[in-house]
């Protein structure tokens, strides 16, 4: 290990060079596909819409029919509807009703749009002259070629993939297995919410926060618990919870004191790669490995253990679950509080953005900014990156922002 800090980037490089990348998948049908990786690329199996269809309300003729120096009068042969198609074929001088996304009746290419029509009681319409042939149709493969690669191995499945994916008639998907993690909240001070408190114990914050977050990524841990500051019952524990999961995240005990033992105990049972980075809140980090388990140590301080996992953990998950893309994509915004302080670490405050009068993105710093204060995240909407040899911002300087809802979400 070495002597001095990482750099928040050294750091993320050492994880990302590090986790590997899934091997395992299974196949699922999309109702529960939401969330998962696909591990197979998928090419269009078909068309679609897979006919030429209606692009608007109107009335369908073949082209070679519209009129071009003066309105012409045409008989409506029947009515085009999504799913009740008109079956024949309407002669010249005949047009059919159709609504949009209708299958085009034989022997018609054009749409004339329902604005730019007389209708006449008896139900015939007039058609004005200067419309152009094909106007207002849509091709069979408008929205997707067959065989044109529609979605890369690597992407995480949302509702608009899902959708797209149900457009072409795919019921099921190879997608990597499930992260197996393991999450263990440690210290004798902790108790559960509804637990009477006595002096000088807190409620666990830790553990309820970061499952939240596990599962804004998809992953049910395995196993949840709390664990007491004893090193032997601490060694028992994650020596078990390595012969089943893939990552293991504990909270608390990384530091340097009397009982803090998860440093040693990583060292004993496994490999320890760094314990310290250039960030605050939250230099205490212990990454390594517990046989085949990736192992995360966060701080116990909440903000520090919640600033770690979104910027060291999640990542780490990203690339376990297989996604192509992984990492945090930062915004820029003026920032509306001037900041001042001593340099060396990476800094991520609290922060919520806002548009300021003249339209520019902007956030302003939410406090207290203790690394214990939780309060002050569940008052932000993002954090806000100041670089480690910055000393001073003044009001009105641009910021990178990680806004929560791309950190929360898949």
């Amino acid at each position: 290990m070495a002597s001095t800090l990482l750099t928040v980037q050294e750091a993320v490089s050492r994880i990302l060079a590090s986790v590997p990348r899934p091997k395992e998948t299974e196949r699922v049908c999309l109702e529960n596909a939401l969330g998962r990786v696909l591990a197979q690329s998928i090419f269009a199996p078909r068309d679609v819409p897979g006919f030429w269809s209606a692009a608007m309300d109107g009335y369908a003729l073949a082209g070679e029919d519209l009129p071009q120096d003066e309105p012409k009068r045409f008989r409506v042969a029947g009515s085009s509807f999504a799913g009740a198609p008109f079956r024949g074929s309407p002669s010249r001088g005949e047009c059919v009703r159709i609504m949009t996304g209708a299958l085009l009746p034989k022997g018609t290419d054009t749409v004339i749009m329902q604005e730019v029509v007389t209708v006449e009681p008896e139900g015939s319409v007039w058609i004005p002259p200067g419309l152009r042939r094909g106007q207002n149709v849509r091709p069979p493969n408008e929205d997707i070629t067959q065989g044109a690669l529609v979605l890369e191995a690597g992407t995480e499945l949302g509702p608009p993939q899902l959708g797209v994916l149900a457009s072409l008639g795919i019921q099921e998907v190879q997608v990597f297995r499930n992260v197996r993690v393991c999450l263990y909240s440690t210290g004798d001070e902790l108790k559960e919410p509804g637990e009477p408190l006595e002096p000088g114990e807190l409620y666990d914050s830790n553990r309820p926060l970061l499952v939240a977050l596990l599962q804004t990524l998809g992953v049910q841990p395995l196993e949840v618990g709390r664990l007491p500051d004893h090193p032997d019952e601490l060694l028992q524990k994650l020596r078990t919870a390595s012969s089943q999961a893939d990552l293991i995240l504990t909270t608390g005990g990384v530091s340097v004191g009397e009982k803090d033992w998860v440093r040693t105990i990583l060292t004993t049972l496994g490999r320890l790669e760094f314990a310290q980075i250039a960030i605050k809140p939250g230099r205490p980090l212990a990454f390594g490995w517990i046989g085949e388990s990736v192992f995360f140590g966060l701080p116990g301080n909440p903000v520090s253990s919640f600033v770690s996992f979104c910027v060291f953990v999640r990542p780490a998950l990203e690339q376990m679950r297989g996604r192509r893309q992984v990492g945090l994509c930062p915004l820029w915004a003026r920032i509306a509080n001037a900041f001042s302080r001593r340099p060396g670490r990476t800094e991520y405050l609290r922060g919520r953005l806002f548009v300021d009068p003249l339209g520019q993105p902007t956030v302003s710093l939410v406090g207290p900014l203790s690394s214990f204060a939780l309060s002050s995240v569940a008052s932000a909407d993002c954090l806000v990156v100041i670089p480690e040899e910055k000393t001073h911002l003044p009001e009105g300087e641009l910021v990178q922002v990680l806004p929560f809802n791309g950190l929360f979400s898949p």
